[in-house]
Protein backbone atom coordinates (compact mmCIF):
# COMPACT_ATOMS: atom_id res chain seq x y z
CA UNK A 1 0.00 0.00 0.00
CA UNK A 2 1.36 3.52 -0.72
CA UNK A 3 0.34 5.94 1.98
CA UNK A 4 -1.33 9.18 0.04
CA UNK A 5 -2.11 12.41 1.84
CA UNK A 6 -4.18 14.57 -0.33
CA UNK A 7 -4.53 18.55 0.89
CA UNK A 8 -7.92 20.37 0.27
CA UNK A 9 -9.87 16.99 -0.22
CA UNK A 10 -12.93 19.24 0.42
CA UNK A 11 -12.44 20.97 -2.85
CA UNK A 12 -13.92 19.95 -6.09
CA UNK A 13 -10.58 17.99 -6.79
CA UNK A 14 -10.32 16.70 -4.01
CA UNK A 15 -13.23 15.07 -3.79
CA UNK A 16 -12.83 13.73 -7.20
CA UNK A 17 -9.54 12.21 -6.00
CA UNK A 18 -11.54 10.29 -3.02
CA UNK A 19 -13.65 9.12 -5.37
CA UNK A 20 -11.37 8.10 -7.61
CA UNK A 21 -8.78 6.41 -5.36
CA UNK A 22 -7.23 3.40 -6.44
CA UNK A 23 -7.68 0.06 -4.21
CA UNK A 24 -3.11 0.44 -3.45
CA UNK A 25 -3.82 3.92 -1.55
CA UNK A 26 -3.47 4.34 1.56
CA UNK A 27 -5.55 7.70 1.80
CA UNK A 28 -5.23 10.64 4.53
CA UNK A 29 -7.73 12.85 3.38
CA UNK A 30 -7.35 16.46 5.16
CA UNK A 31 -9.61 19.51 4.72
CA UNK A 32 -8.60 23.21 5.08
CA UNK A 33 -9.79 22.35 9.34
CA UNK A 34 -7.18 19.52 9.49
CA UNK A 35 -4.07 21.50 7.89
CA UNK A 36 -4.16 24.78 7.50
CA UNK A 37 -1.45 25.73 4.22
CA UNK A 38 -1.46 29.36 4.97
CA UNK A 39 0.47 28.15 8.75
CA UNK A 40 3.74 26.67 8.39
CA UNK A 41 3.88 25.17 12.32
CA UNK A 42 -0.02 23.29 10.75
CA UNK A 43 2.57 21.65 7.48
CA UNK A 44 5.14 20.52 9.53
CA UNK A 45 3.44 19.17 12.09
CA UNK A 46 0.66 17.37 9.95
CA UNK A 47 2.95 15.70 7.72
CA UNK A 48 5.54 14.86 10.18
CA UNK A 49 2.74 12.66 12.03
CA UNK A 50 1.28 11.01 9.14
CA UNK A 51 4.82 10.23 7.32
CA UNK A 52 3.44 10.14 3.71
CA UNK A 53 4.52 9.02 0.32
CA UNK A 54 3.34 11.16 -1.27
CA UNK A 55 1.22 14.60 -0.72
CA UNK A 56 -1.37 15.81 -3.60
CA UNK A 57 -1.81 19.42 -2.97
CA UNK A 58 -4.75 19.67 -4.12
CA UNK A 59 -5.55 22.80 -1.86
CA UNK A 60 -5.16 26.67 -3.02
CA UNK A 61 -6.63 29.73 -2.56
CA UNK A 62 -8.62 29.25 -5.98
CA UNK A 63 -10.61 32.72 -6.05
CA UNK A 64 -9.23 34.58 -8.98
CA UNK A 65 -10.91 38.41 -8.24
CA UNK A 66 -10.61 38.06 -4.92
CA UNK A 67 -6.87 37.33 -5.00
CA UNK A 68 -6.55 41.07 -6.01
CA UNK A 69 -7.30 42.43 -3.27
CA UNK A 70 -6.32 39.49 -0.84
CA UNK A 71 -2.82 39.53 -2.15
CA UNK A 72 -1.29 38.19 1.58
CA UNK A 73 -3.12 34.82 2.27
CA UNK A 74 -2.90 33.96 -1.60
CA UNK A 75 0.67 34.15 -1.45
CA UNK A 76 0.84 32.39 1.92
CA UNK A 77 -1.70 29.05 0.18
CA UNK A 78 -0.13 29.58 -3.33
CA UNK A 79 3.09 30.41 -3.29
CA UNK A 80 4.85 29.87 0.28
CA UNK A 81 2.44 26.59 1.44
CA UNK A 82 4.37 24.35 -1.81
CA UNK A 83 7.30 25.58 -0.30
CA UNK A 84 7.07 24.33 3.09
CA UNK A 85 5.10 21.27 1.98
CA UNK A 86 7.78 19.69 -0.63
CA UNK A 87 10.93 21.09 2.33
CA UNK A 88 9.10 18.62 4.71
CA UNK A 89 8.25 15.94 2.65
CA UNK A 90 12.46 15.87 1.84
CA UNK A 91 13.00 15.70 5.46
CA UNK A 92 11.18 12.28 5.49
CA UNK A 93 11.75 10.99 2.04
CA UNK A 94 8.05 11.93 0.38
CA UNK A 95 7.53 13.23 -2.46
CA UNK A 96 4.89 15.96 -3.96
CA UNK A 97 2.60 16.45 -6.43
CA UNK A 98 1.27 19.84 -6.99
CA UNK A 99 -2.10 21.18 -8.62
CA UNK A 100 -1.44 24.43 -10.63
CA UNK A 101 -2.96 26.31 -13.37
CA UNK A 102 -3.17 27.62 -16.94
CA UNK A 103 -3.13 31.30 -15.80
CA UNK A 104 0.62 31.28 -14.99
CA UNK A 105 0.25 32.15 -18.76
CA UNK A 106 -0.27 35.34 -20.40
CA UNK A 107 -2.05 33.79 -23.43
CA UNK A 108 -1.46 36.12 -25.84
CA UNK A 109 -0.12 33.17 -28.66
CA UNK A 110 -1.79 31.38 -30.33
CA UNK A 111 -0.94 28.16 -29.85
CA UNK A 112 -1.49 26.03 -26.49
CA UNK A 113 1.34 26.28 -24.03
CA UNK A 114 4.61 23.58 -23.82
CA UNK A 115 5.34 22.75 -19.95
CA UNK A 116 8.92 24.33 -20.60
CA UNK A 117 7.75 27.75 -21.63
CA UNK A 118 8.63 31.04 -19.18
CA UNK A 119 5.88 31.46 -17.14
CA UNK A 120 3.91 35.50 -17.42
CA UNK A 121 0.83 35.66 -15.54
CA UNK A 122 -1.37 38.63 -15.89
CA UNK A 123 -3.16 38.57 -12.29
CA UNK A 124 -2.28 37.78 -8.62
CA UNK A 125 -3.79 34.44 -8.28
CA UNK A 126 -1.80 33.02 -11.36
CA UNK A 127 1.75 35.29 -9.86
CA UNK A 128 1.17 33.10 -6.91
CA UNK A 129 0.74 29.97 -8.47
CA UNK A 130 3.90 30.03 -10.76
CA UNK A 131 5.55 31.09 -7.53
CA UNK A 132 4.57 28.37 -5.95
CA UNK A 133 5.67 26.60 -8.99
CA UNK A 134 9.04 27.69 -8.64
CA UNK A 135 9.75 27.35 -5.06
CA UNK A 136 8.25 23.18 -5.16
CA UNK A 137 10.16 22.37 -7.88
CA UNK A 138 13.87 23.46 -6.45
CA UNK A 139 14.55 20.30 -4.17
CA UNK A 140 13.53 17.84 -6.57
CA UNK A 141 10.83 15.80 -5.10
CA UNK A 142 8.41 17.40 -6.68
CA UNK A 143 6.13 17.00 -9.95
CA UNK A 144 3.96 19.96 -11.00
CA UNK A 145 0.25 19.20 -12.99
CA UNK A 146 -0.85 22.48 -14.67
CA UNK A 147 -4.83 21.58 -15.99
CA UNK A 148 -7.00 24.58 -17.07
CA UNK A 149 -10.70 25.49 -16.95
CA UNK A 150 -11.62 23.25 -14.20
CA UNK A 151 -15.02 21.87 -13.60
CA UNK A 152 -16.37 18.56 -11.62
CA UNK A 153 -19.59 16.78 -10.40
CA UNK A 154 -19.18 18.11 -7.12
CA UNK A 155 -18.78 21.47 -5.04
CA UNK A 156 -18.59 25.35 -6.88
CA UNK A 157 -17.77 25.67 -10.53
CA UNK A 158 -18.68 26.43 -13.44
CA UNK A 159 -20.42 23.28 -14.64
CA UNK A 160 -22.71 23.45 -11.44
CA UNK A 161 -23.22 26.75 -11.93
CA UNK A 162 -24.20 26.61 -15.22
CA UNK A 163 -26.61 23.82 -14.95
CA UNK A 164 -28.02 26.60 -12.14
CA UNK A 165 -28.50 29.36 -14.20
CA UNK A 166 -29.88 27.38 -17.18
CA UNK A 167 -32.71 26.51 -15.02
CA UNK A 168 -32.99 29.74 -13.74
CA UNK A 169 -32.93 31.69 -17.02
CA UNK A 170 -34.65 29.30 -18.97
CA UNK A 171 -37.93 29.55 -16.41
CA UNK A 172 -38.02 33.30 -16.66
CA UNK A 173 -37.20 33.10 -20.38
CA UNK A 174 -33.97 35.62 -20.17
CA UNK A 175 -31.02 35.31 -22.25
CA UNK A 176 -27.89 33.56 -20.35
CA UNK A 177 -24.50 35.84 -21.29
CA UNK A 178 -21.41 34.33 -21.39
CA UNK A 179 -17.82 35.35 -22.94
CA UNK A 180 -16.81 33.94 -25.97
CA UNK A 181 -13.65 35.68 -26.72
CA UNK A 182 -11.55 33.50 -24.47
CA UNK A 183 -10.73 30.00 -25.36
CA UNK A 184 -9.14 27.25 -23.48
CA UNK A 185 -9.25 23.23 -22.85
CA UNK A 186 -12.06 22.41 -19.95
CA UNK A 187 -11.28 19.49 -17.70
CA UNK A 188 -12.86 17.36 -16.06
CA UNK A 189 -12.12 16.70 -12.09
CA UNK A 190 -12.87 13.23 -13.28
CA UNK A 191 -10.04 12.83 -15.49
CA UNK A 192 -7.63 14.65 -14.15
CA UNK A 193 -8.10 12.77 -11.05
CA UNK A 194 -7.01 9.70 -13.31
CA UNK A 195 -3.97 11.75 -14.35
CA UNK A 196 -2.87 12.51 -10.93
CA UNK A 197 -3.27 8.77 -9.52
CA UNK A 198 -0.89 7.74 -12.57
CA UNK A 199 1.34 10.26 -12.16
CA UNK A 200 2.12 8.54 -9.05
CA UNK A 201 4.08 5.94 -10.84
CA UNK A 202 5.91 7.47 -13.49
CA UNK A 203 9.04 6.02 -12.67
CA UNK A 204 12.04 8.57 -11.72
CA UNK A 205 13.13 10.99 -14.40
CA UNK A 206 13.65 14.46 -15.01
CA UNK A 207 10.25 15.96 -15.79
CA UNK A 208 9.26 18.33 -13.22
CA UNK A 209 6.26 19.79 -15.09
CA UNK A 210 3.29 17.90 -16.52
CA UNK A 211 0.33 19.68 -18.66
CA UNK A 212 -2.96 17.52 -18.16
CA UNK A 213 -6.13 18.85 -19.83
CA UNK A 214 -9.35 17.50 -21.77
CA UNK A 215 -8.51 17.68 -25.55
CA UNK A 216 -9.86 20.17 -28.31
CA UNK A 217 -10.72 23.85 -27.56
CA UNK A 218 -14.00 25.63 -26.70
CA UNK A 219 -14.69 29.56 -25.28
CA UNK A 220 -16.63 30.16 -21.79
CA UNK A 221 -20.01 30.08 -24.38
CA UNK A 222 -19.33 27.10 -26.17
CA UNK A 223 -18.92 25.18 -22.83
CA UNK A 224 -22.45 26.78 -21.66
CA UNK A 225 -23.82 25.93 -24.66
CA UNK A 226 -22.75 22.44 -24.44
CA UNK A 227 -24.17 22.15 -20.18
CA UNK A 228 -27.24 23.55 -21.33
CA UNK A 229 -27.90 20.69 -24.48
CA UNK A 230 -26.22 17.91 -22.91
CA UNK A 231 -27.46 19.13 -19.18
CA UNK A 232 -31.06 18.49 -20.74
CA UNK A 233 -30.00 15.27 -22.44
CA UNK A 234 -28.81 13.70 -19.51
CA UNK A 235 -32.09 14.86 -17.35
CA UNK A 236 -30.21 16.90 -14.78
CA UNK A 237 -31.93 19.99 -15.72
CA UNK A 238 -35.65 19.95 -17.87
CA UNK A 239 -34.68 23.06 -20.30
CA UNK A 240 -31.94 24.97 -21.23
CA UNK A 241 -31.54 28.95 -21.49
CA UNK A 242 -30.70 31.12 -24.45
CA UNK A 243 -27.04 31.49 -24.15
CA UNK A 244 -25.89 34.88 -25.82
CA UNK A 245 -22.62 35.71 -26.48
CA UNK A 246 -20.77 38.57 -25.10
CA UNK A 247 -16.90 40.05 -25.44
CA UNK A 248 -14.39 39.91 -22.01
CA UNK A 249 -14.86 43.76 -21.95
CA UNK A 250 -18.03 44.01 -21.76
CA UNK A 251 -18.15 41.59 -18.36
CA UNK A 252 -15.43 42.98 -16.52
CA UNK A 253 -13.77 41.14 -13.85
CA UNK A 254 -10.95 42.55 -11.23
CA UNK A 255 -8.42 40.60 -12.81
CA UNK A 256 -7.46 39.75 -16.00
CA UNK A 257 -7.66 36.18 -17.58
CA UNK A 258 -5.77 35.34 -20.31
CA UNK A 259 -7.27 35.01 -23.93
CA UNK A 260 -5.81 31.36 -24.51
CA UNK A 261 -4.92 29.35 -22.48
CA UNK A 262 -4.77 25.80 -23.83
CA UNK A 263 -2.20 23.45 -22.52
CA UNK A 264 -0.16 21.26 -25.02
CA UNK A 265 -0.08 17.67 -23.12
CA UNK A 266 1.19 15.75 -26.26
CA UNK A 267 4.46 14.58 -24.17
CA UNK A 268 2.13 13.66 -21.07
CA UNK A 269 0.16 11.16 -22.52
CA UNK A 270 3.44 9.46 -23.15
CA UNK A 271 4.87 10.22 -19.90
CA UNK A 272 1.43 9.01 -17.87
CA UNK A 273 0.46 6.33 -19.98
CA UNK A 274 -2.94 7.80 -20.61
CA UNK A 275 -4.89 9.47 -23.68
CA UNK A 276 -6.54 12.99 -23.47
CA UNK A 277 -10.16 12.68 -23.67
CA UNK A 278 -12.04 15.06 -25.90
CA UNK A 279 -13.83 17.79 -23.40
CA UNK A 280 -17.52 17.62 -24.80
CA UNK A 281 -16.84 13.69 -24.11
CA UNK A 282 -15.65 14.51 -20.63
CA UNK A 283 -18.31 16.74 -19.93
CA UNK A 284 -21.08 14.01 -21.23
CA UNK A 285 -19.24 11.32 -18.44
CA UNK A 286 -19.47 13.99 -15.89
CA UNK A 287 -23.14 15.11 -16.72
CA UNK A 288 -24.17 10.78 -16.44
CA UNK A 289 -21.85 10.72 -13.27
CA UNK A 290 -23.25 13.56 -11.09
CA UNK A 291 -27.07 11.84 -12.40
CA UNK A 292 -25.79 8.29 -11.57
CA UNK A 293 -24.38 9.28 -7.91
CA UNK A 294 -27.42 12.16 -7.02
CA UNK A 295 -25.04 14.92 -7.50
CA UNK A 296 -27.59 16.45 -9.01
CA UNK A 297 -27.04 20.42 -7.97
CA UNK A 298 -26.59 19.84 -4.30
Amino acid sequence: MMKVLITGSNGQLGRTLRYKKPSNIELIALTRDDLDLSSEKSINEIIKFHQPEWVINAGAYTSVDLAEDNQEIANQINANAPKLIAKCLSDIGGKLLHISTDYVFDGKQSHPYEPNQTTNPINVYGLTKAKGEKEATKLGNTKIIRTSWLYGPMGKNFLTTMLKLHSLKAEKSEPLFVVSDQIGSPTSTLTLAEACWKSLNIKEDSTKIIHWSDSGCASWYDLAVAIGELGVKSELISKSANVKPIKAKDYPRKAKRPYNSMLDCSASEALIGINQYYWRFALWDTLVYMKENKFCLD
